[in-house]
């Protein structure tokens, strides 16, 4: 197995980006089911344009990266900005 010096795994890696896509649909969905909550637009898309999807990833990627910073994450040299980049 391929892992870093956190120990995670590749499996992690690929079970992380699963869950990625999974929250970035629910995301997708989020302001309609809060019948136009405007402190949920603030966080999900309100529209259909290309920078209101820009959310679905950022806030996916936030939430896991939090996971990670839990399980972990200070242990690993310059981890904010490596989460920073990744998510640029």
């Amino acid at each position: 197995m391929i892992s870093d010096k956190s120990g995670t795994t590749f499996k992690n890696w690929l079970i992380e980006v699963g869950l990625i896509f999974t929250l970035g649909s629910i995301w997708h969905f989020l302001y309609p089911w809060s019948d136009g909550n405007k402190l949920v637009g603030y966080i999900a898309p309100v529209n259909e344009s290309v920078w209101e999807h820009f959310k679905l990833g950022y806030y996916s990627v936030l939430l896991i990266s939090c996971k990670d910073l839990i399980n972990g994450g200070m242990s690993v040299n310059n981890y904010f900005l490596a989460k920073s980049i990744g998510i640029v």
